[in-house]
């Protein structure tokens, strides 16, 4: 690819908006793996209070780190769970099995950096399936579908 002699800026309250189980989480998207010519896809993630998971699952093409700037999460990360504050830095490595949750009583709000970061479109493409269902709960069935499609797999 040619080297971009353009910045990518998004200020505060920009960058495309989605949420994902039944308003759990939401997702803003800072910088796709096209403005990176690939290498990595930058997000901004709020987590509400009593978020009780994501399904444990295995990224099998991207790593995934996670950030925090405000509040608390519990990761699990392989066979080890943890639980993170402010200025703690988590990273889920490929083929290694993640989750994530907020069972505190506070929102929780994290930098996610998926890299390279076409998986993007699957957290896009889930939300839009979860938040169809009548329940806000997504159909297991379609949503591992999906996610195969990614090289997503759940465990």
């Amino acid at each position: 690819m040619a080297a971009r002699d353009v910045e990518v800026v998004v200020g505060p309250g920009e960058g495309k908006t989605f949420s994902g189980r039944g308003g759990g989480y939401t997702l803003v998207t800072k910088a796709t793996e096209e403005e990176t010519q690939g290498a990595y896809a930058f997000q901004e993630m709020t987590v509400a209070p009593g978020f009780p998971w994501v399904p444990p699952h295995i990224h099998h093409n991207e790593d995934e780190a996670m950030y925090v700037l405000e509040g608390e999460c519990t990761v699990r990360v392989g066979g080890r769970t943890r639980t993170l504050g402010p200025g703690t830095f988590v990273l889920m490595p490929r083929g290694v099995v993640h989750t994530f949750s907020n069972p505190g009583t506070v929102q929780t709000r994290v930098i996610v950096i998926s890299s390279p970061g076409a998986v993007i479109r699957y957290f896009e493409e889930a939300a839009e399936l979860t938040n169809a269902s009548p329940t806000g709960q997504p159909d297991m069935e379609r949503l591992a579908a999906l996610a195969g499609r990614y090289g997503v797999m759940f465990v």
